[in-house]
């Protein structure tokens, strides 16, 4: 456990945060969010897993 807490001992720099904030694109490598089809999918689990 003690390691585990040592997890914040570092800083980002700002050229860190500007390579990190780079690899958002906006995009995903999965599905289209903006698809209906897609909706509809999620919606369908949804409902079938109670979730909804």
């Amino acid at each position: 456990m003690e390691e585990n807490f040592n997890v914040f001992d570092f800083t980002l720099s700002d050229a860190d945060m500007k390579k990190i904030a780079a690899l958002n694109t906006n995009k995903t490598a999965f599905w289209s969010y903006e698809d209906p089809k897609v909706a509809e999918m999620f919606a369908v689990i949804g409902k079938q897993t109670g979730l909804d």
